[in-house]
């Protein structure tokens, strides 16, 4: 047995401070951040659904792709490790050394990290590039860059059914757009999604999400309904990808005082819940409304405890 056939208890956590109190809601953090030490919140379910066809047509190597400090790299080394596969991770830009902790840790757990300038790296969907990453490694299943394509949506699918039915709206935090893609399929009908973009000029997620519909239901479900519709907020990238400014810093400190027992990383849920706290100070939602926060995880990626045997 491997460690994704059993979904572990995923807890749903009540937050209240004078913040809550006073925009009169209810916040809970679905806490996926728990599902596995390395391989966590949605990264679980995103990579849950490729790893099952990596193994079932018989590759013994996989390749994928994301930035320094990406936790898709990091569960993804931690998972190959737990298979036995062998993973390749290229990495954008150049290396730098020391290594931080999201490289460092994928690299102990014997992930070959490639290198590859951000000119070269955006031309990373195109055959000739891929033919010469095969050329070099040989045969192996891609992931592509945050795990997002239809198995991972599929898994992400997944995800949503966790939300509770009560839920009138649900945060999440968007990278490549997979998980809330996976979300926008089972998620309550009523619940208002909301996708916080981490990285600058977010927008361009919304094509994204198009694209990721349609290649899921190619090979799941031709004849789904349309997904539900979702919101993004587009203003809390904090100057980009992996970036921080002195608003954001000062939410992180609050936060962690007020809710220690919710640890927050400054990557990907930090930016989340600015993004939420922002928006019950204002006032935006109607008294009496119950918020969800997925939590997704990515938490390890910055602690980077030593890894234990992952197979169970």
């Amino acid at each position: 047995m491997i460690f994704f056939d059993t979904l572990p208890p995923i807890p749903l956590q009540a937050l209240e401070d004078e913040h809550t109190r006073r925009a009169g809601v209810r916040v809970s953090v679905l806490r996926t951040d728990l599902t596995h030490p390395q391989v966590s919140g949605n990264k679980w379910f995103k990579l849950k659904h490729n790893l099952y066809i990596l193994l079932q047509q018989g590759y013994d190597t996989l390749l994928t792709f994301g930035g320094a400090y990406s936790n898709h790299i990091y569960a993804t080394a931690a998972a190959a490790q737990a298979l036995g596969v062998r993973a390749i991770g290229v990495i954008r830009g150049e290396e730098v050394r020391p290594l931080n902790p999201t490289l460092a840790f994928a690299e102990a757990v014997g992930m070959e990290l490639v290198y590859c300038s951000r000119g070269d790296y955006r031309q990373k969907h195109t055959p000739e590039f891929l033919a010469k990453l095969e050329q070099r490694f040989g045969r192996f299943y891609l992931i592509p860059e945050g795990g997002s394509n239809a198995a991972a949506v599929q898994g992400a699918a997944e995800l949503g059914r966790l939300i509770p039915s009560d839920a009138d709206a649900c945060y999440l935090a968007c990278g490549t757009g997979g998980t809330l893609a996976g979300v926008r399929l089972t998620a309550p009908k009523g619940c208002q999604l909301q996708g916080v973009p981490v990285l600058k000029g977010g927008d361009f997620l919304h094509q994204d999400l198009a694209h990721l519909h349609q290649v899921w239901a190619e090979k799941y479900a031709p004849d789904a309904p349309p997904p539900l519709p979702y919101t993004l907020h587009t203003d809390f990238h904090a100057g980009g990808y992996a970036k921080q400014n002195a608003e954001l810093r000062a939410f992180l400190a609050w936060f962690a005082q007020t809710h220690p027992t919710v640890p927050l990383e400054p990557v990907y849920t930090g930016k989340l819940f600015w993004a939420l706290y922002t928006q019950i100070k204002s006032e935006l939602w109607p008294r009496q409304t119950h918020l969800v926060v997925i939590h997704s995880g990515g938490l390890r990626a910055c602690l980077c405890q030593d890894a234990p045997d992952l197979r169970i």
